[in-house]
């Protein structure tokens, strides 16, 4: 595997960088970008057009084919998904990931927890769908027709897209990929590692999928207030199994991975079982960051929601005790 990169100033060596660039991550995420940005002007030019016929404003019947406006902050947040996805695959990060299973679990929590939600949170299915040829966006329409007639294709969706089916999904992924079987896999074999990357951002984008809204997807679980406990306990679901992982990965008495167990040295000098322990505590900390700041969130917006029910109420109790 070479020389021992130093763990900081990796940071600083323009070779790092040359050896952790992936021509094919970067053509996607250059093709992503700028598909992105060809649909947000399309889809400008579409509504200034349709508000230009109508003086009155967008036409009713073709504003329903713009689900979401690619504002600013969606723009944003999009092109911070991305870079963040870039930064996991593309930077110094990765050639560490190689030496230091901590580094490798950073790298796979910014694919699973980092760039999803915000990729998500950006609703950028209507701009990508809006930079593809009509052509095209016929022809894959009239392709994934047939599937729908089958009961079996169906059932199984609809099983992946509920909040239920994504969490197995997800969890599965993640618990699949960090058994020492595959784990070690990965580390020898450069598809198998891009395979593991690939599942690992799908399977994030399907799980956040599910609690935040992107359209013309609809996410079962809202913060409606009806449906705010079923949010709850989906959120728990999920820190939960990550606690549970994180902890069987900490707490065990030996080193797991054997790929990292074969290393004489290490950057900065950690034992294999102490860099492994420093890689289950990101994952029970910042792995559960983005999911406790939702559940914080909700938790804030549902007791609000009971204050507001309760204030409604004691004014329908006021008026009704007044002669």
């Amino acid at each position: 595997m070479g020389r021992v990169p130093p763990l900081w100033g990796v940071w600083l060596e323009p070779r790092a960088w040359q050896e952790a660039f992936e021509p094919a991550v970067a053509a996607l995420v250059v093709v992503a970008a700028v598909a992105y940005a060809v649909g947000v002007i399309r889809q400008r030019r579409f509504m200034t057009g349709t508000a230009g016929h109508h003086p009155g404003g967008a036409d009713p019947r073709r504003e329903a084919d713009v689900p979401v406006v690619a504002t600013p902050a969606r723009q944003l947040l999009f092109y911070g998904g991305l870079a963040i996805v870039a930064f996991a695959l593309m930077s110094p990060l990765d050639v560490l990931a190689q030496w230091l299973f901590s580094a490798h679990m950073i790298q796979h929590l910014l694919l699973l927890v980092g760039a999803p939600p915000l990729l998500v949170a950006s609703a950028p299915l209507d701009p990508l769908r809006r930079a593809l040829p009509e052509r095209l966006c016929t022809l894959l329409v009239t392709g994934a027709a047939p599937l729908a007639k089958f009961a079996l294709p169906r059932s199984i969706a609809r099983l992946v897209m509920s909040p239920w089916g994504a969490t197995i999904v997800f969890a599965g992924t993640t618990w699949f990929w960090h058994a020492p079987g595959p784990y070690d896999l990965t580390l020898s074999n450069l598809y198998v590692h891009a395979l593991e990357h690939a599942m690992f951002l799908a399977a994030g984008l399907l799980w956040w999928s599910r609690i935040i809204s992107c359209p013309p997807l609809h996410a079962p679980l809202s913060t409606a207030t009806a449906a705010m406990p079923a949010t709850m306990v989906f959120l728990s679901a999920a820190v939960a199994q990550n606690v549970i992982l994180a902890m069987v990965i900490g707490f065990a008495a030996h080193p797991l991975y054997g790929p990292y167990v074969a290393l004489v040295d290490r950057p900065g000098g950690l034992s294999a079982l102490a860099d492994q322990e420093l890689g289950a505590s990101f994952m029970w900390t910042i792995g559960d960051l983005p999911f406790s700041i939702a559940l914080a969130r909700l938790v804030y917006l549902w007791m609000s929601s009971l204050e507001e029910e309760e204030g409604v109420l004691a004014g329908h109790a006021a008026n009704d005790v007044q002669p």
